[in-house]
């Protein structure tokens, strides 16, 4: 599961690394949060 997560995140790298930094950034973020959660519970 967590390789399948890490190979769209590459994807999405891909797609971002001529789109906004910023939006990139705060997607890592709100996934960091959601593992977070996913952990605790």
């Amino acid at each position: 599961m967590l390789l399948i997560n890490t190979q769209r995140l590459a994807k999405e790298i891909q797609h971002l690394q001529s789109g906004d930094f910023r939006l990139y950034c705060l997607y890592v973020v709100a996934a960091l949060v959601v593992l977070l959660i996913a952990i605790a519970v």
